[in-house]
Parts: structure tokens; sequence; C-alpha cells
């Protein structure tokens, strides 16, 4: 699994918090004993605006500017995109799935912060 998180130059300032949060995510998963998929979210309340993570997987989206990976082991590697979205978009969510919430959206920039999508 890899972690990834894109934003505008609006954003640009925050980079370095948003790494932090990525290297810390990258331990989550072990320290809490749970994984990370496409459709869950966590608190995040580091973006005026925005108070949950969604995690997105790039496969399932198809969105064609994501990086490549080769295969590891024979298994594709998952790309879970890091969006910030709002408590309102959350309760969406979990009342009505992730697909739901995605289903008449724009996704070529879904996982851009700053981008009309996000």
């Amino acid at each position: 699994m890899e972690l990834g998180f894109a934003c505008t130059e609006e954003y640009e300032e925050q980079l370095n918090m948003f790494f932090s949060t990525i290297s810390w995510l990258a331990a989550y998963p072990w320290k809490a004993q749970t994984f990370l998929g496409h459709g869950h979210t966590i608190p995040f309340k580091n973006i005026k605006g925005k108070e949950f993570i969604l995690f997105l997987n790039d496969r399932k989206l198809k969105i064609s500017d994501s990086p490549e990976y080769a295969d590891y082991r024979g298994e594709k590697i998952n790309l879970l995109w890091l969006v910030p979205i709002t408590q309102k978009d959350k309760e969406f969510i979990e009342n009505n799935g992730v697909d739901e919430y995605l289903k008449d959206r724009d996704l070529s920039k879904i996982h851009v912060l700053g981008s009309s999508n996000c």
C-alpha cells in the first residue's frame, strides 16, 4: 500500500504538515492492528473547512495522472489517495456508501485538494 496526497499551489505551504500526516498514517495500521482501505475515513482537523480524510483507492477511480507501480511479488500495489472532506461528506458516506458519494462526481481530480472537485 502507498499513500498519496496532491494539492494545488494554494495549499503548498501546508505540504510539510501533510508529509508528517502521511508518515504517521503509514505506521497507524501496525500500531492500531487495523488496515486502511478504500472508503475509510479518519478525523483530520488541520485544514479549515475539512474535518476528515477519506481514503480512495487509485485503481477503483482510474485516475489518469496517478503514478504507475510495478507489481510487487505478483501483487498489484494499492495507492490510497488522502482526500480531505467535510463532516457533511462523511455523514453522507456513512449513510450511503463511498460509491454513492463518488457516483456523480468528476473523478479526474477528486484527489487534488484545491481543485473544484475536492
